[in-house]
């Protein structure tokens, strides 16, 4: 009997132990979700370095670099992105946007800290049945630079340089190619990906590296 009540008590204190710890972990998750929250109000749109506005022009603009026609389907929204490291913790704020190029829709991505664009993505990839005409990797090349300086992303002062020969992706019906931009006072040249259409050229995603490492506001 007593070697029962014992066991009972034993489950007892076990059972309050384990209620103990979910309580504290449920009261940590929510005090670290409460001062994320306080964290992304601390950046309201009156504090970012560009208004809704101005982003909604650049995209615009962007867009009309490698489309006839270009509108927004939804408006500019800013996010925070955070990284961290053995010696610092950074934040920056991204604006997003949602535009239809030539009946293509694609999000755009722009560094708050530059104005900036960081990256360029479909929102979806449709079926393409159109006849290639860009057959070659160095016919790929002279498009892609010819896209990057039209869209801005390499001014004709930087010395531009092809990473690795472009690569056919025949699935997506597309040329890849990697380039790194060195400007007048660029220690370590940046790089940017950017994928173009083998059948009209246009692009279809880009990444630039030289944005997507630019962090501002220390934790």
């Amino acid at each position: 009997m007593l070697q029962h009540l014992l066991v009972r008590l034993s489950f007892r204190r076990k059972a309050w132990l384990i209620f103990l710890v979910l309580l504290l972990t449920a009261c940590f998750n929510g005090s670290w979700q409460v001062h994320r929250e306080a964290q992304a109000q601390a950046i309201a749109p009156s504090r970012t370095h560009f208004t809704a506005a101005q982003i909604r022009q650049r995209a615009l603009t962007f867009c009309l670099t490698f489309s006839n026609s270009a509108r927004l389907i939804s408006e500019p929204q800013y996010k925070l992105e955070y990284v961290y490291s053995q010696t610092r913790s950074m934040r920056r704020v991204i604006w997003t946007v949602l535009c239809k190029t030539d009946n293509k829709d694609c999000f755009l991505d722009f560094n708050d800290v530059t104005g900036n664009i960081l990256d360029l993505r479909p929102q979806y990839v449709a079926p393409n049945t159109a006849t290639p005409k860009i057959r070659t990797p160095e016919e790929a090349a002279n498009v892609a630079l010819l896209s990057l300086q039209e869209m801005g992303i390499a001014p004709k002062s930087a010395r531009m340089t092809l990473q690795e020969v472009p690569q056919h992706q025949k699935v997506q019906h597309s040329w890849k190619t990697t380039w790194s931009v060195a400007g007048p006072s660029a220690k370590e040249p940046p790089q940017v990906l950017l994928i173009v259409s083998d059948a009209d050229g246009k692009p279809m995603h880009m990444v630039n590296d030289g944005e997507a490492n630019v962090y501002t506001h220390a934790l």
